[in-house]
């Protein structure tokens, strides 16, 4: 019984601190206002490149389709690029962890032998 008795005061006393969480606020489920924001800017980088295909001397069929290509083609990449996956990270921002790691000077002290 005494035991029992100095677990609960030890319940008692201790409490669970929450940890900070990180809200996002969406416009749709996992698209925020940083998306909409670089789909934008892409749309507008794609407007101004699809007037390319305009001076090109092509049938009316492949025109509209270079120029529906061209401007999609920076939107959907800009999307790709700051989309969150589930875990929260997006390719921006693992192309980054990757510069950072890949210019570490890579030095290993152990010499691999066998196979």
């Amino acid at each position: 019984m005494k035991g029992m008795s100095r677990m609960s005061n030890m319940a008692k006393n201790e409490y669970l601190v929450p940890r900070e969480t990180k809200t996002k606020m969406e416009i749709f489920p996992g698209f925020g206002f940083i998306e909409l924001g670089a789909v934008a800017a892409g749309m507008a980088l794609g407007g101004v490149l699809q007037l390319i295909p305009v001076i090109l001397p092509l049938p009316i069929g492949p025109k509209l389709f270079a120029r529906l290509f061209i401007f999609t083609l920076p939107a959907a990449m800009a999307y790709m690029l700051f989309k969150q996956d589930t875990a929260g990270n997006s390719l921006y921002q693992q192309l980054r962890a990757f510069r950072t790691w890949s210019s570490r000077p890579k030095v290993y002290y152990y010499k691999r032998r066998g196979f």
